[in-house]
This record gives structure tokens, sequence and C-alpha cells, in this order.
């Protein structure tokens, strides 16, 4: 037993050693290389001897870990072997300005990408037998502007929390490799997808859209599987040609802006619940209790959209919700006051990207008119190549504030903190150009402040205001040769 016991003491110690011997590399902030030593701060230690600054391929015996918390340059390609896991925080942005290379047969290799960014100038490619995992979280990007080269017998396994986004410009597949998008992994490809082998597989669990084609032009064996809860968007063509098989299971849903061309004896199947929603004409497809249905594409869709006018703090609450999200950059909110319907941005939000979870937004109009009038709301929605579309519209009436007189309005006065801001009371006497205002008392004169609008000038108003002592102001605004006086009463 003693000797059992020793034995096994002896194999604990070994593993101990074995779990310790990584060298671990911290970005310190005080450079912007990847080859400087100084730029890094070194921790663990390996049976070889390791440089100060960061490895970029490691062994069994001496993985390497690559943490960064600051912005690091690569001027040229970055080339990644095996048993690497380079991870990327918040604060974090690697700038690689060539190629990102995963050597061949590479294995152990990772990239975390959690909350920072990976932006690679050229091409991500992923050489023969190489496996690569990609981690992204917390809105963590990776961004190549080139394609993603993808060679014979690789492993690609993209996961995450679904806020991250992994984007290229095209995808190709060589032969006998497997691609697998697993939940909360999300893969976008600006152009088109193309098979150019036999025996290689697109696996979606997560979300994967291509705002090209995806071409299936290889030999035998090809797949493209979609499981569970996975999404699919293809915004032109899914061409399948040779004995390649296609199969839309589980509760997956697809949509497909072109149209399902098929080839030879290659199969595209919807199977369980599976949903797929086709623009263009899609003959010979398989049904296997799945269905094909009617197009559907468009870059958001909302769950909700509202308008609702506060009379205390006299603002509007825009609000809206959208079950999911596919390559969305922002909403613009646009508004229009009384019977000609002249639409104007009078704000920004920035959406979600790629998202199959309901999102709420809120933006909330301050500079409402001051006269009775009906304001219109409506949202234009602009996805990442810049093309848009537009949402229903909202409409309500806003009252006139009562006692009011001459061009200008300042609410809320008295002001018990809140941002002041000027509302236009009579249309007639002023269109569009610019404008400037001064705020004097005994104590406080801010001088004659430009602006281009009356938008510059409430922004500039409302942040000075927010700072201001209790008190009795004068406000005088100048416009056309015009000026108007406004007192103004500070009681927080």
């Amino acid at each position: 037993m003693k000797f059992i016991f020793a034995t096994a003491s002896l194999i604990l110690v070994f593993f101990s050693l074995k779990i310790q011997a990584q060298v671990t590399y911290t970005s310190n902030g005080s450079c912007t290389s990847l080859s400087d030593p100084t730029c890094w701060t070194k921790s663990g230690s390996c049976k070889t001897s390791t440089p100060n600054a960061p490895m970029l391929s490691g062994t069994s015996d001496c993985p390497v870990a690559i943490i960064i918390n600051h912005t690091i340059n690569v001027p040229l390609d970055l080339n990644l072997g095996s048993h690497i896991n380079l991870t990327i925080n918040s604060t974090g942005t690697l700038n690689v300005g060539g190629n990102i290379n995963i050597a061949s047969k590479a294995v152990n290799t990772t990239i975390n990408i959690n909350g920072g960014s990976l932006n690679g100038a050229n091409a991500l490619n992923i050489n023969g037998g190489a496996n690569l995992t990609i981690n992204l979280t917390n809105s963590g990007k990776l961004a190549v502007a080139g394609a993603l080269n993808v060679g014979n017998d690789v492993g690609l396994t993209v996961l995450g929390d679904k806020t991250g986004s992994f984007q290229v410009n095209a995808l190709n597949i060589g032969q006998r490799s497997k691609i697998n998008i697993l939940s909360g992994g999300v893969l976008y490809v600006v152009k088109d997808v193309e098979y150019s082998g036999n025996n290689s597989e697109i696996n979606v669990s997560g979300f994967f859209r291509t705002s090209g084609s995806i071409m299936i032009t290889g030999g035998a064996g090809n797949e493209l599987n979609v499981f569970d809860q996975g999404k699919v968007v293809i915004e032109g063509d899914l061409r399948v040609k040779g004995s390649s098989e296609i199969t839309f299971g589980g509760t997956s849903q697809a949509d497909i802006g072109g149209n399902i061309l098929i080839e030879g004896n290659a199969k595209v199947i919807a199977s369980g619940d599976a949903k797929v929603y086709v623009c263009g004409t899609y003959e010979k497809v398989t049904t296997q209790g799945g269905s094909f249905l009617e197009c559907r594409l468009l870059p958001v869709e909302y769950s909700s959209f509202d308008v609702l006018f506060n009379p205390l703090s006299r603002l509007v609450k825009i609000s809206w919700s959208t079950p999911k999200e596919w390559e969305n950059s922002h909403f613009e909110i646009q508004r229009a006051v009384g019977k000609n319907l002249e639409f104007q941005t009078i704000g920004e939000i920035t959406g979600k990207g790629w998202s199959d979870e309901e999102v709420y937004y809120l933006f909330e109009d301050e500079s409402l008119p001051l006269f009775e009038s009906q304001v219109y709301y409506r949202l234009r929605q602009v996805d990442f190549s810049g093309s848009s579309s537009l949402s229903k519209v909202l409409a309500l009436k806003v009252p006139a504030l009562p006692d009011a007189a001459g061009t200008w309005r300042a609410y809320p006065n008295p002001s018990k903190g809140q941002r002041i801001q000027i509302g236009l009371l009579d249309a007639q006497n002023y269109q569009k150009g610019k404008l400037s205002f001064q705020l004097n008392s005994t104590l406080v004169s801010t001088g004659i402040v430009q602006v281009h609008d009356q938008r510059e000038l409430n922004e500039k108003l409302g942040n000075l205001s927010e700072s201001l002592p209790n008190g009795m102001y004068v406000l005088d605004i100048y416009w056309d040769q015009q000026v108007q006086k406004i007192k103004l009463i500070i009681s927080k």
C-alpha cells in the first residue's frame, strides 16, 4: 500500500508540473509591438528557455498564452502555430497589416476575443491539417478584409455568447474540412462561399450569413447542415451540384434571397421543424417534415415600435425592440412636424449587429415644438453594407406650452436641475440657419456662443445649464438681425 501511495503521489506531482508548465505573455501598455520585449510581462516557465516577447508556437510541454489588454500592431503577417491561446480583452486591439496564417497541422490553437478586436488587412489562411477554435464573447470582433481560406483536412470551430462577430470578405473551403458554427457563434461572409473540393461541411447551430451566394461546385460529399436553433442567411443563390446534400433540420431557420439551384443528384432537404424562406425559385427541393416558404429576407424584424409623450418632462420616448438582427449597423430616428412629412434625422442608436434574441432600444426626443403640433416618427435601419429600410410611421399630438409668446420659449422654466432647452414658437420667424446666444447673471457670463442650428444650440445650452448654480439668468438669442431675451430661473 505504501508503494502504491508513493507512486500515486509521484504521478500527482508530475501531473502538477505538467499543468504549471506554461508561459504567459501579457501586454503592459508601454508600447504597441508584438516582438518588443518591453511591451510584455512574462510569467510562468517551461523546461525550454523562452524569450521575453511572445512565442507564436508552443508545444504540448510548453503551451503559450498571449493576453492583449492594449493596442498591438503587427505590420506584416501574423503566423500562429500549435498550442497557442491568444486572448484579446475589452481594452485590447490587435491590428495585422498582412495575412493571419495558421500553420499546417497546428493543434490546440485558440483565438479568444473577449470584448476586444482582431483586425486583419488581408486573408485568414488556415493551412492543411490545422485545427483552430475562435471564441467570441462580450461583443468581441474578428474582421479580415480578405478571404477566409480553409485548406484541406482543416477543422474550424466558431463559438461564443451571440454578442460577438466574425467577418470575412469571402470563404473558400478545400477538401475534407469542417467548419462548425456552434450555438452562440457568428460567421458573416461579405461575398461568396465556395466549396472547391470533396467531403467538406459547414455545420451551423449558431448564426451564419453571406451577402453573396453559396456555390457547392466540388465533388461528392459536401454538406451544409443546419441544426437545432441554427440560423442561415444567404442573400444570393444557393447553388448545389454533383452528389452534395444540404439539410436544414431541427427548428433551424434559413433565409435565401435568390434561388435554390439543384443540378445532378444533389439534394436540398428541409427536415424536422425547419423553415426555409426563399425569395426566388426552389424547384427539386425535398421536404421531410420541414417546409419551404415565401421570402422574408429583412435586416431586422420589429417586435414593437411605440412613441409616448411625457407632459411633465415634455419629451417623447421612442421605444422599439427586435427579435433578431442580421448585419444591423444602426438606427436613425427620424421626425416630421406638421402635414408636409418632411422627415429629418434627430438621433442615432447603434444596432446589435447580429442577434437572435430580443433587443430593446430607447431614444428620447427633448427638442419638441412648443406650439401644438402633430409629430410623426419613423426608424431608418442601416446595415453594414449601407443599404437601409424604413419602419412604419407613428404619430402623436404634442400640446402647446401655456402663455406662449415671441419666437422662442425655454423649458423647463423654472428648472429643477433638468437640461434647459429652446423651442421654436413661431416657425415663420425662423426657418433655418446660424444662431448665437449668451447667458448672463450677476456671477456668470458666457459671452456670445455661435452655433449652426437649433439642435446645436440646445446641445450646448443643455450641457451648460446642468452645471449652473441656483439663480436668475438672462438668455439672449440672436438670429437674422433679431434678438430675444428670456429670463431663466434655476432652482435645484
